[in-house]
């Protein structure tokens, strides 16, 4: 009993490690939400509409998903793109290596925004990791690169005569 309580205890430990040890598949979104006379919309629910757009603000739709939150008392809406209720398509499977995204907000029916998606500036320093040089990495491993003179450690080989052998048996001189 004991043993398979460790056991289940170690395997959540896996778990968990592996959880955390995941990418989030979400960014943040932060608006201040204003009536026609630009008034703070105070402590109000609202359903925003998060569509991401491929290529320009009026691009085919990629994915496109709800939020239904209230406002807070300075008429701040937070929420994390990739989080909410999936109208169409999967976050995870956009190509955001392949074209430019736009962002287009909606909130309660009414379009509020369309604006492209830009780098953050760690994420500009990414861009190097796809033309990385070997040579010029830091901390790499050896490479085998497929010859005996590469590998260190190796055994002697034989050079093929007796007398290179080591712990080869003793010869009475009767014999010889």
């Amino acid at each position: 009993m004991k043993k398979t309580i460790t056991i289940l205890v170690l395997l959540a430990i896996i778990a968990v490690n592996g959880v955390f040890a995941q990418t989030p598949q979400l960014f943040k979104y932060q608006a201040v939400l204003r009536d026609a006379s630009n008034i703070i919309v105070a402590s109000t629910p609202k359903t925003v509409v998060i569509d991401i757009l491929q290529g320009t603000a009026t691009g085919t739709s990629v994915y496109e998903e709800t939020h239904s939150i209230t406002t807070t008392a300075q008429g701040v809406i937070n929420l994390n793109i990739g989080g909410g209720t999936v109208n169409s398509g999967v976050f995870a499977n956009i190509p955001w290596n392949t074209n430019a995204y736009w962002v287009k907000v909606t909130v309660d029916a009414v379009v509020i925004s369309s604006a492209p998606l830009l780098s953050v500036p760690y994420a500009l320093n990414a861009k190097y990791a796809e033309s990385a040089n070997y040579t010029n990495l830091t901390n790499k491993p050896i490479l085998f690169d497929g010859t005996w003179t590469s590998l260190s450690g190796k055994p002697t080989l034989f050079s093929g005569s007796y007398i290179d052998l080591s712990n080869k048996p003793s010869i009475p001189a009767a014999q010889v």
